[in-house]
């Protein structure tokens, strides 16, 4: 298990706010998760992050892997209720999307081109 502590990793703030910064989390996330069984995002000294970081870091890992894969995998500790929330809302709406484009993948009968 890995322990990303999210106030070393981008020090000197109390509120994570970017897509860029999301991404970066995402790409330690993804990077780890090559080599253990589980990751852990420590969000001591974190105060609030926005709904674009939140999606970064786990809303698209939940489109790309699924919700049971990051349900089991990735971890959150010492997160306040403020983003408790906010990454409830981002794996959420991942999860619908996520089962959305699988309803509509389901449906369109795609057929290779037909020689004439």
């Amino acid at each position: 298990m890995v322990r990303i502590k999210l106030h070393e990793v981008i020090p000197g703030t109390t509120t994570l706010s970017s897509r860029e910064l999301g991404a970066m989390i995402r790409s330690k996330i993804e990077n780890a998760l090559q080599f253990v069984d589980a990751v852990v995002l420590d969000f001591e000294g974190i105060e609030l992050i926005t709904q674009s970081f939140g999606d970064e870091i786990l809303g698209v890992l939940v489109r790309r892997l699924g919700f049971p894969v990051i349900k089991e995998k990735v971890k959150v500790a010492n997160a306040n209720p403020l983003i408790k929330q906010v990454l409830k809302f981002v794996i959420s709406y991942s999860r619908k999307n996520t089962s959305s484009l699988g309803n509509l993948n389901n449906r369109l009968s795609l057929h290779p081109l037909q020689a004439r």
